[in-house]
């Protein structure tokens, strides 16, 4: 790539264009063996100029700040995934996010005011990149299946967009009974659900920028709480799950919210958010709006235009037959049905005479080791607990000299309510460890039921 082209694409100062000849020279090194994705990278910094000049035209981004941006950029590109940079505004969001005050700063005080950049990654940066790859966020839209209870009783749908082309998302909660919610889902795949909700939001407003031309990035949302209960809202579950939520949207998705209106809110109402208000910075709080059974109609207007929000919010829009509580495109809060409770999903390896039992005391782990000698082959498990959850991972290290590897991600998983069930292709020749883990728990030993776990070998 020579240095006219940079010129062309990226108007850099001379300091600046040896600071990208030396990074382009790092990454042919990193990835001589891998020339597509060395194509990806070259393409993203052929076409970033483009992107940060449509960036600061719809964000008015300074030339001071997009120093900084660019900085965070050249630091940090050897930690971000080709899909993760289709994020247009990701180092701006960030850079603003992490304490790097954009508007006073200029690049030669950078390395001075913030240490973290010269280190090469940014702390909340940093952190989000390790969310993400463990959670594989790159595919976590198309690969995570959500549980059928949550996508057709979870009360959530999206409106359309507000004013300025920004996603609007409406939630009817006030009538949602959490008791339903926790006798039908496990609490870490209504946090994943809410999570994939987030991502597909956030596709809504990619393509819409695509299709306007015009940069979307933030969204709006609608809770309606009538008919919110003091047992809903004082649930433990329920405000454990929204504090873990709430921790990973302020450090996932900064610069991603625009507005929150809270209406017909009851007076315990505040029990939730005297909970979540301490774990929420300022600049969030100043985008939430909190109604009670007035008001609330002006201020949706406000954001929507009377023709695109339904007319039991206050505006025009109805079903075809004139209907304004819009059914055919709003989800409303409705009991869940007993045949989705957990308690009547049937044990499958309870009675199987195939399965192990494996007693794992507390405080205490048990490892499974599987010598693979011909890459190519695939282990495959299932298993169960009897009651609570249990600690799950697999590592793998070619030889018994090496550290391992972890390459299925530890977790938590619940499964007295039915087997857990998975596959790996083993990619390479050595050692594979299954870890249960129940190290964390000083007053429950796990009483584990599994199917042997078998080892397929490619001839």
């Amino acid at each position: 790539m020579c240095a006219s082209k940079y010129l062309l694409f990226l108007y850099v100062t001379t300091e600046q264009l040896l600071a990208f000849e030396q990074l382009e020279e790092i990454f042919q090194k990193i990835f001589a063996c891998n020339r597509n994705r060395l194509l990806d990278f070259q393409k993203y910094f052929q076409d970033s100029s483009y992107s940060c000049r449509k960036m600061s035209s719809f964000l008015k981004v300074t030339i001071e700040e997009q120093a900084v941006i660019d900085e965070l950029k050249k630091r940090t590109i050897n930690y971000v995934t080709p899909k993760t940079l289709e994020d247009e505004t990701l180092f701006y969001r960030f850079a603003k996010d992490g304490k790097i005050f954009l508007s006073s700063i200029s690049n030669q005080y950078l390395s001075q005011y913030n240490p973290h950049l010269v280190r090469g990654v940014s702390t909340p940066y940093s952190k989000h990149l390790a969310w993400r790859k463990e959670m594989r966020m790159d595919t976590f839209l198309t690969d995570y299946k959500p549980p059928e209870v949550l996508q057709k009783y979870f009360p959530t749908c999206i409106l359309g967009y507000d004013k300025e082309g920004c996603v609007v998302r409406y939630q009817d909660f006030g009538r949602y009974e959490v008791k339903y919610l926790w006798s039908s889902v496990k609490k870490i795949d209504a946090y994943k659900f809410g999570i994939q909700v987030l991502e597909h939001d956030f596709e809504l407003s990619k393509q819409r920028s695509k299709k306007t031309g015009k940069l979307s990035t933030k969204v709006v949302y609608f809770y309606n709480l009538e008919g919110l209960t003091f047992t809903n809202a004082s649930d433990k579950k329920v405000i454990e799950t929204l504090l873990l939520f709430c921790r990973t949207y302020l450090d996932n998705y900064p610069e991603r919210l625009k507005r929150v209106i809270v209406f017909n809110a009851p007076i315990y109402f505040n029990v939730v958010y005297s909970v979540l208000k301490p774990v929420l910075p300022p600049i969030v709080i100043e985008k939430i709006r909190c109604y009670g059974h007035t008001g609330w109609k002006e201020a949706l207007l406000e954001l929507m235009d009377a023709d695109e929000l339904p007319a039991f919010l206050g505006g025009k829009k109805t079903d075809p037959d004139g209907d304004p509580s819009c059914k055919t495109f709003i989800r409303y809060a409705q009991r869940i049905p007993d045949c989705y409770f957990l308690c009547n999903i049937k044990k499958t390896l309870d009675n199987d005479p195939n399965a192990e039992k494996l007693n794992i005391a507390r405080s205490s782990k048990e490892e499974l080791y599987f010598d693979v000698e011909k890459g190519g082959s695939s282990i495959e498990w299932e298993f169960e607990t009897k009651t609570r959850d249990i600690g799950f991972a697999i590592y793998f290290k070619e030889n018994a000299l090496q550290d391992p590897v972890e390459i299925v991600p530890y977790g938590r998983t619940e499964t007295c309510y039915g087997p857990e069930k998975g596959y790996i292709k083993c990619k390479k020749v050595g050692i594979y460890t299954i870890l249960f883990d129940n190290s964390y728990s000083w007053m429950y030993p796990k009483e584990e039921r599994r199917i042997h776990v078998e080892y397929f070998q490619v001839h």
